[in-house]
């Protein structure tokens, strides 16, 4: 299996995603895929493809990562920030207090 025969498996399964993470995970899998290409060849494109799964079993692994990825929080260039409710009221502020390692 080729490398784009590979990717053309994934991309549909990965419909339930945003267009946005869609590309980026189609994007991110051929870059590492080209790169171990450029090292091995065709023999470690296989052997990837292989450690990889089923395109379709790879797709279900990344909507299911993705779903459970809460965008509400997270940082930005290292600052930190949470958008979650906080107690139920209103979005949660960032406390550098509550941060152990600054």
């Amino acid at each position: 299996m080729t490398i784009q025969d590979y990717l053309d498996r994934v991309g549909p399964q990965l419909a339930s995603l945003s267009s946005r993470d869609r590309a980026l995970v189609l994007a991110d899998l051929r870059d590492q895929l080209l790169e171990v290409s450029s090292d091995g060849g065709d023999a470690a494109v296989g052997r990837m493809l292989a450690e990889l799964g089923e395109p379709e079993d790879l797709a279900a692994r990344y909507v299911e990562a993705l779903r459970d990825t809460d965008r509400r929080h997270g940082d930005v260039l290292g600052v930190p920030y949470d958008l979650r409710p906080a107690g139920g009221a209103g979005p949660g502020l960032w406390n550098a207090a509550e941060i152990s390692a600054l």
